[in-house]
């Protein structure tokens, strides 16, 4: 046996991706030809031989070919493999194989790319600056909550003749809109319903109606938004003409007892006022901690510059692309037309998938910094309670955990929390009351 060996080059091609450039003495290579030759001659059937039995020229003759392709194949493998154990190399995508085949007589060069995990020192995560949406629910809180409950309850009826348009009126109007001198539709129509209370009316209408009564007429101009759509018309000065055909008033059911019988789950307004109390509290806290962590991934993402795997950030545009024309086709769109549309932005997905991996690698790497890590009783306690949540039996939920390969990816979740924890614990937070328009 030769006692020759490859030769290797390692090289760094940026932070994420190193070549291996491998040169084979022909004496190695030569010894794996005769290999695959020696195993398929005892294989191979060829009229006029016995299986096992033929003779190798007659084998190079029809197997050469095929012989060589194993062959590369073979010392591929084995040195690459080799090289990585020795070199601590792990790749993350499969590898990039460059190689022309085995000629007779000469040593066989190949090169494969790879790319591996960044290396990098995560920095500026102490000391941040944070703001926090406060999360004290309050009677008032709950008082709108209930007033959004009554509401799906409640009916409209017309308002008296002499009742003019206030901040929760249901009006009526027939409207003719024109910018520069075309009527802009969505806009100009026909017994168009305008709930005053909705927040989504073009900014200063609600202004100009308020006080209108029922067969009242009005012209008057508005700028339209930045955001509106078409575009093209967006913060130019629009010219309205009103007339008020219909007011209607809502008419709520009381917040009583009584009220309390539309649902079989309650027997009294304080188990209901409890309900929404704790509904409340989850969903604030909820959008509480989103914004934070937004916020950590900000300032993290710019206190930390590296490069990320190619690959995985394809992947993860992949994987975010198809999950919104998955939910725009459950809305009624047309998959071609969704696919369609989507592909027009995949450089704002791609954008996105790039943070979402760079945020990841920051949460290892954090952790790693500070020895945070995922225990066995942590990860336990945290399928126990999603199988709480889900009122599923615990030992089927680990179960379909087990089966649809869940557990790294519950495990990456409770070191995240873990990360983000530890950086709110060491962070000046300031705490905000909220904004008035959220509920």
């Amino acid at each position: 046996m030769s006692e020759a060996t490859a030769k290797v080059m390692v090289a760094d091609i940026n932070q994420v991706t190193k070549k291996l450039e491998f040169d084979v003495p022909w004496e190695v290579v030569k010894e794996e030809i005769d290999k695959c030759f020696h195993k398929l001659g005892k294989t191979v059937k060829i009229k006029g031989f016995r299986q096992g039995k033929v003779p190798r020229p007659i084998v190079e003759k029809f197997y050469r070919g095929e012989a060589t392709s194993e062959a590369a194949k073979n010392l591929i493998n084995k040195y690459f493999f080799d090289s990585l154990e020795k070199e601590g190399i792990v790749p993350v995508a499969e590898p990039l194989i460059d190689e022309k085949g085995i000629e007779y007589d000469k040593d066989y060069s190949f090169a494969v790319t790879v790319e591996v995990e960044p290396i990098f020192d995560p920095q500026g995560y102490l000391g941040l600056n944070l703001t926090k949406i406060n999360t004290v629910i309050t009677g008032e809180d709950i008082a709108k909550s209930l007033l959004h409950l009554r509401r799906s309850f409640g009916t409209l009826q017309d308002a008296p003749p002499d009742r003019r348009i206030g901040s929760d009126s249901i009006v009526t109007i027939n409207s003719r809109v024109t910018v520069e001198g075309k009527e802009v539709d969505g806009l100009s129509r026909q017994g168009s319903i305008v709930n005053m209370s909705d927040r989504t009316i073009v900014s200063g209408l609600k202004e100009q109606l308020l006080g209108m009564s029922r067969g009242e007429g009005k012209e008057f101009s508005l700028m339209l938004p930045e955001v509106f759509k078409p575009e093209d018309l967006a913060s130019k000065e629009a010219f309205f003409k009103v007339e008020i055909t219909n007011i209607q008033e809502e008419i709520l059911p009381e917040a009583n007892e009584e009220f309390v019988k539309n649902f079989d789950e309650f027997s009294s307004m304080a188990e209901l006022e409890e309900r929404i109390y704790k509904s409340l509290q989850n969903n604030i806290t909820l959008r509480a901690g989103n914004l934070l962590k937004k916020d950590i991934i900000d300032e993290l993402l710019k206190a930390n510059d590296f490069q990320v795997p190619p690959s995985l950030v394809e992947k993860e545009t992949f994987f975010l692309m198809q999950d919104q024309i998955n939910m725009m086709t459950a809305r009624g769109y047309p998959r071609e037309k969704s696919t369609a549309e989507v592909i027009k932005q995949h450089e704002q997905y791609r954008e996105i998938a790039s943070k979402r991996i760079k945020f990841m690698y920051l949460i290892k790497g954090i952790a790693a910094k500070e020895n945070l890590s995922v225990h066995e009783s942590e990860t336990d306690s945290y399928i126990e309670e999603m199988a709480r949540e889900k009122n599923s039996d615990l030992t089927s939920f680990k179960e379909q955990i087990s089966k649809n390969n869940m557990l790294e990816m519950i495990k990456e979740q409770i070191l995240e929390d873990k990360v983000l924890r530890f950086i709110e614990e060491k962070a000046q937070v300031s705490t905000v009351e909220r904004p008035e328009n959220e509920d």
